[in-house]
């Protein structure tokens, strides 16, 4: 539908089977625990059928638990895990 702009869904229940390619910037409000989850989720805008660039963005708050999930998903990187 052309006049949506803005569709709002949970990453973990909009997982599966499903292709976005209208948007092209994907928002996550909270990082995920594997880094693939998080890549599929901005997959589901980046498939065949995409003419536009797409942007990902992340967001997190500092001094939280979710700076403390993004170390030590840098740690595991390092570690090839």
């Amino acid at each position: 539908d052309p006049d949506v702009k803005v569709l709002l869904l949970h990453a973990g229940t909009a997982a599966a089977g499903l292709t976005l390619t209208q948007a092209d910037l994907v928002i996550l409000l909270e990082p995920f625990l594997s880094p693939g989850d998080e890549a599929q989720a901005a997959n589901r805008v980046h498939r065949i059928g995409q003419t536009r660039p797409v942007r990902c963005v992340t967001y997190y708050v500092s001094d939280t638990v979710e700076e403390r999930l993004l170390a030590y998903r840098a740690r595991q990187s390092e570690f090839g895990g």
